[in-house]
């Protein structure tokens, strides 16, 4: 009984933690000078790289590489060719595009190992979403360790221009932030659990 009942009071300090915590445990924000930045795929829009431009521009990397993933498309035209067409007129001299054929963090670190490969560099400087930040720059570290990984995280689960600070750990109030919170603690703990364990280090060749 004594048993039950101390298994139904951590049940319930889980439960509290995750209520009042969890979302900002899934944001790690560690700006850092680097040798260049990474944009994550997966934007819904163009915020990822405007924001990595940012960093550009503040000194955080000369350039930055964008992924993109291969296989989409719209109105008949690849999103490879639009993001390429893309960073032409906004970034010609500070921006390439990576081709990302996986459908995961997991696997991008594969397309990111290759893209990377043919530049002289060790350190690196992740932009991606705030909720989707510890989990990627814990999947690179594990699976890339030839280099220096930080992370800049952009925005959360807000309205637009409320720092994410303020409100990430109110993510209960809303059905479209609990979703994500939801969503992303179930791959987190996918990773932890399971992709962890069999993440080699990754081959450039």
């Amino acid at each position: 009984m004594t048993k039950r009942i101390l298994a139904l009071l951590v049940l319930i300090a889980a439960g509290c933690f995750l209520a009042l915590r969890g979302a900002s445990v899934l944001v790690v924000n560690d700006p850092v000078k680097s040798e260049v930045i990474l944009v994550l795929a997966g934007d819904r829009d163009d915020s990822r790289f405007w924001y990595a431009m940012k960093l550009v521009d503040e000194g955080f990397a000369p350039r930055l590489v964008l992924d993109v993933h291969s296989p989409g498309s719209q109105f008949g035209v690849s999103d490879t060719d639009l993001a390429r067409a893309f960073v032409t007129k906004n970034a010609p001299d500070r921006a390439t595009v990576c081709e990302v054929f996986a459908d995961s963090t997991f696997g991008e670190t594969v397309d990111v190992a290759r893209c990377l490969q043919p530049l002289p560099v060790s350190s690196v400087l992740i932009v991606t979403s705030a909720y989707h930040s510890r989990r990627a720059l814990t999947i690179f570290q594990r699976r890339l360790p030839q280099y220096q990984w930080h992370v800049a995280a952009l925005g959360g689960p807000t309205d637009p221009g409320t720092p994410w600070v303020r409100t990430a750990d109110q993510w209960w109030k809303h059905r479209r932030w609990a979703k994500t919170v939801v969503d992303e603690w179930q791959k987190w703990v996918w990773w932890f659990l399971v992709d962890r364990w069999r993440a080699h280090p990754v081959s450039a060749s």
